[in-house]
Formats: C-alpha cells, sequence, structure tokens
C-alpha cells in the first residue's frame, strides 16, 4: 500500500511508486490518494490528483484507487482486512515511515486485525537537491503560490509539460482564498 497526500503529485512520487511496485507480492499492490482537500496544503481534489497521477505514472495507473471510503490510512488498512488479508506492507517516505509504524500498530486488532504489518521507506529525501530525491509537493505548492513556473516544472516529468503547465495553473488557483476565487469568476471578472 501507497497511502499519501499526492497533493501535487511529483517526480517524487514516483520512486515511492516504483518502490511499494517491486516490493509487493505477486504484483499485489494499490496506491491510495487521500481525499483531503484545502487551499493551502492539499489544493487539488481527489478527482483531479487521481486523473494526473494516472496520466503522469502509466505504468502504475491501474493500481491508483478512487474510492470516496478512502479517506484516511486507517479506511484503506480496515478495507484490507475485510477483504482478508493478514499482513500489509506500507510503504512511504522517510519521513512518514515512524508516523505510519505508530498509527498503523497503536490500531491493529482495534480496527483491523492483522498477523504483520510492515512500513517500509522509500528511501530518503535531500530537500536541498534539485532531484528526484530533493522535490516534494511542498517545494511544488510553493512554486504554485508564487507563480514561478520553471521551478514548478522540475517536479513534472518532461514529457508532460501541458499537463504540467495545467496542473500548475490549477495548483494556483486552489490556493486562492474563496474571496480572490470570485475575482476569477467568469461571471465576475474585475479588471
Amino acid at each position: 500500500v501507497a497511502f499519501g497526500r499526492f497533493n501535487p503529485p511529483t517526480t517524487g512520487h514516483q520512486k515511492l511508486l516504483d518502490t511499494v511496485a517491486s516490493s509487493s507480492d505477486e504484483d499485489d499492490y494499490i496506491i491510495v490518494p487521500s481525499r483531503s482537500n484545502d487551499p493551502k496544503k492539499n489544493p487539488l481534489d481527489a478527482k483531479t490528483k487521481v486523473s494526473v497521477m494516472k496520466k503522469m505514472f502509466p505504468k502504475h495507473s491501474g493500481k491508483i484507487v478512487d474510492d470516496e471510503n478512502n479517506r484516511t490510512i486507517f479506511d484503506v488498512l480496515k478495507k484490507a482486512h475485510t477483504d482478508g488479508y493478514a499482513g500489509v506492507r506500507i510503504v512511504g517516505g522517510s519521513d512518514r515511515v515512524s508516523e505510519f509504524e505508530k498509527l498503523t500498530n497503536n490500531y491493529n486488532k482495534k480496527l483491523y486485525d492483522f498477523d504483520s504489518i510492515e512500513i517500509t521507506s522509500a528511501g530518503d529525501r535531500d530537500p536541498d537537491s534539485d532531484s528526484v530525491e530533493g522535490m516534494s509537493a511542498s517545494k511544488q505548492r510553493k512554486a504554485a503560490a508564487e507563480g514561478d513556473l520553471k521551478s514548478f516544472m522540475k517536479g513534472i516529468p518532461s514529457s508532460m509539460e501541458k499537463i504540467g503547465n495545467i496542473l500548475h495553473s490549477l495548483s494556483r488557483f486552489a490556493a486562492f482564498s474563496s474571496a480572490d476565487k470570485d475575482l476569477f469568476s467568469p461571471t465576475k471578472l474585475y479588471l
């Protein structure tokens, strides 16, 4: 299982998805974007994230789950338990491993009942790097909020320039307050 905000999806997420795929047994894995949506940290709604992720990560598109019932990691784990899984492996960024270990193990035998829960890191992040290891959704949101398309595009595969431009605009627009959005309403264009 890979569960996260993916808001917005970045080239850094490719490493996570490849790790969850390679660590799965018999290609049995899912990728679950959270349903969180707010202007500051989660500017893209779930449907938009899933659509972009399927285009951005075509190798994993059939494994990306768009289910309104999977709002939290607990929902995902409860469903896996109900589906008959005795164990689960969760892959996350190095900054999420301890959080996933604490949360998932605290609620085992309470919300779900697994024989084993394994948390695996997709690798370390280097916030100072300009490569995949340094890419983060936080950097993407910051670049979008500042209107910095050049920096934003560093987190988008070069083959997806058009989608990157659209994603930048969507992320930027979503970060505006509702009052600011009203200025851009097709029925209320103020100059």
